[in-house]
């Protein structure tokens, strides 16, 4: 037992020499820090997921966010799109994602904005504080747009980490990077086993479910989260810029959908049917929608819950977007973009 004991703390080391020299597991959040994948290229080929392209190329910055280096901004018109992976879209291709049809949309019309994409997979209403605070702030944004809603929903969860280093706390373990590896490992099992990962869903063989007794599903931490919002707004402000937030649409919803006639309100969803959830989700952007209308004059909402059509056209699994479903995101934001004014 002494030498097993032995050698394991041995060949521990040695894994946490390795991974201070080089670590190839793209870890964000390490401590009580988020961090970027700077300078970053993914490049990989997927011939499963419909709405995909077979080919995906997707780069990183040098600030750690996909769009355009911060040389290229427009002065007085630097706007950040922050979220989880329903913004970072990773698996669509440079210049897919909705944030870059958004600015490509705008800059047709002849409004040279410049955007950045600081969606990161798995990040909710927590993770977005700490990523404002930590980073986007010092690049003196004018408008941040945030899509929330389905992260937090399971926040309790999947993002019981973030909700811990809020409190500055820091548990000795988290200097070293084997027992951060192991986190982001957990996390990642934890969002795939929560029905959060990417995959393909194929809605005419998925299972169904009892909507019995949907209409009465409700949360209570929905005012938890409104306090959220409003720190993100608070946050915004605080820095002189402008918050946008936008209701997180979803495939779970009540309706048929238009591509292959199914109830879309019957499917499983974590091992009750798609309205129960929804229930949920609507709860959460109700929220955000009242939020909007109390502070009008300093916050704007765009309610792309409602206006994006739920259709498998636009969805490849519950929540991610196809290539179609990206360009219609962008296309209703452009469209339902407010008149803000200049801040100099």
């Amino acid at each position: 037992m002494l030498a097993l004991g032995i050698g394991l703390g041995i060949a521990l080391l040695l894994v946490e020499i390795v991974l201070r020299v080089y670590n190839p597991f793209q870890s964000r959040l390490r401590g009580g820090d988020i961090v970027l994948p700077a300078n970053m290229k993914y490049e990989f080929k997927q011939v499963n997921i419909p709405g995909l392209a077979q080919h995906i190329v997707h780069h990183k910055n040098s600030m750690g966010f996909r769009g355009p280096e911060l040389d290229s901004a427009v002065e007085g018109t630097r706007i950040f799109c922050v979220g989880g992976s329903t913004t970072e879209c990773f698996y669509l291709g440079d210049g897919e994602d909705w944030p870059a049809v958004f600015m490509q949309l705008m800059q047709q019309s002849g409004k040279p904005i410049w955007v950045n994409n600081a969606g990161l997979d798995g990040h909710s209403t927590f993770g977005h504080s700490l990523l404002l605070k930590q980073h986007i702030l010092k690049y003196k944004p004018n408008i941040v747009v945030f899509l929330i809603g389905c992260n937090d929903v399971a926040a309790d969860g999947l993002n019981a980490y973030e909700k811990y280093h809020l409190s500055n706390k820091k548990r000795w373990l988290e200097n070293f990077e084997t027992f951060n590896l192991y986190l982001s490992w957990k996390r990642s099992r934890n969002a795939a086993t929560m029905g959060f990962g990417h995959q393909f869903i194929d809605i005419k063989t998925w299972p169904k479910a009892d909507t019995s007794g949907w209409r009465s599903d409700t949360s209570g931490k929905v005012q938890e989260y409104r306090k959220r919002v409003l720190g993100l707004a608070e946050i915004c402000w605080g820095a002189g810029a402008t918050p946008i937030f936008i209701t997180q649409p979803t495939l779970l919803a009540p309706g048929i959908d238009p591509v292959t006639g199914i109830q879309l309100g019957t499917l499983s969803f974590q091992g009750r049917s798609a309205l129960h959830y929804w229930t949920k989700l609507h709860q959460y952007n109700q929220a955000v929608k009242g939020i909007g209308a109390e502070y009008a004059d300093k916050i704007h909402v765009i309610d792309l819950a409602t206006l994006l059509p739920s259709s498998t056209d636009n969805y490849y699994d519950f929540f991610h977007f196809t290539q179609t479903g990206s360009r219609s995101v962008a296309e209703i934001i452009f469209k339902n973009w407010p008149l803000i004014p200049h801040k100099k």
